[in-house]
């Protein structure tokens, strides 16, 4: 039925593991409900705050807020990248949107390969030196290639 179902005693084991393993995250949570009671903000990596209701819906919003808004903010920045390298390069490709965390463009067959290049350059790791930070990794890249969204397929981008 699609339902995952764990006896009580596997499950607190893995409750256990993950403070054990993670061992600042009970006191991260516990200080994130304090600071919500208190009316202070949540902030991004970035810099960016959001002040929420101290009750359930708001711990869970700021549990996840600083990870999510990190992504938001990181595919802005490529976007911006991206359209002003585009343009730069006067290529015909353009942005056309951004679904969560993805890129949809507009090119033609002969800049297709450029693009997938420069698309993962970026993506990879992108431009965040103005917040006083560079990723200590890149990012995994995922590109699919088609001519509509129905018939989207996997590009091997790394053979390029």
């Amino acid at each position: 039925d699609g339902k995952v179902w764990l006896p009580p005693e596997d499950t607190q084991r893995y409750i256990d593991a993950f403070f054990r393993t993670f061992a600042g995250y009970r006191t991260y949570v516990t200080s994130l409900g304090q600071r919500l009671s208190q009316g202070e903000w949540v902030a991004s990596p970035f810099g960016r705050r959001w002040i929420l209701p101290a009750n359930p819906e708001g711990w869970r919003k700021a549990m996840n807020y600083p990870i999510q808004s990190m992504a938001s903010d990181l595919v802005l920045l490529v976007l911006r990248r991206l359209a002003r390298t585009l343009h730069a390069l006067a290529m015909k490709t353009r942005i056309i949107g951004e679904v969560h965390d993805s890129i949809v463009f507009e090119t033609t067959k002969t800049e297709l390969k450029s693009l997938v290049r420069l698309v993962t350059q970026i993506c990879k790791n992108p431009p965040t030196n103005d917040f006083g930070f560079r990723l200590a990794v890149p990012l995994g890249v995922e590109i699919e290639c088609g001519s509509s969204w129905g018939t989207l397929t996997p590009l091997d981008h790394e053979r390029l």
